[in-house]
């Protein structure tokens, strides 16, 4: 008979047992294993080691042939992570930002705070702007799964959910 598994050595062991009329508890003791753990073995739960596996097949006389066929490497399914493209994020929207603040800047020749506050919230606004789009964008991306739920989000997108 052929045992690919220790579940079929397990079923072949069961009949064997049954043949020769003998109780679980009885090839238990002889095979000093407990009745509970030939149980697993003869339904094929539970993961059985090979030295008590040895010793029930003994016990029953039976003999395990390996054949050099079949001492091939047991395939395991491939586990697949999944891999994004880079995102391509637009960020002239925030070179132009940068660039109104410079030009903004030129223009005060003198440190004048109030001219100073002003450039400073032109540039906020721009900048909240930018983010903005950027969350918008991001999110856009995760809808169309190119860009991962679990990312770091845009801080406009924090500063929302704040809100």
């Amino acid at each position: 008979m052929r045992a690919s598994w220790s579940t079929d050595l397990g079923r072949i062991a069961r009949q064997r047992r049954l043949d020769l009329g003998w109780s679980q508890e009885e090839l238990a003791a002889k095979a000093e294993v407990t009745r509970q753990w030939l149980t697993r073995f003869e339904t094929g739960k539970g993961d059985p080691t090979l030295s008590k596996v040895l010793r029930v097949l003994r016990e029953l006389k039976l003999h395990v042939d390996v054949a050099a066929e079949e001492r091939v490497a047991v395939t395991r399914p491939r586990t697949t992570i999944p891999v994004y493209k880079p995102a391509s994020v637009d960020t002239s929207h925030l070179a132009a930002a940068l660039e109104q603040f410079a030009l903004v800047a030129s223009r005060v020749k003198k440190p004048d705070e109030k001219a100073l506050a002003s450039a400073l919230v032109a540039m906020q606004d721009t900048m909240a702007g930018a983010m903005e789009r950027l969350s918008r964008s991001q999110q856009q991306m995760r809808g169309q799964g190119q860009l991962p739920s679990g990312s770091r989000s845009a801080r406009g997108e924090d500063q929302q959910e704040a809100k």
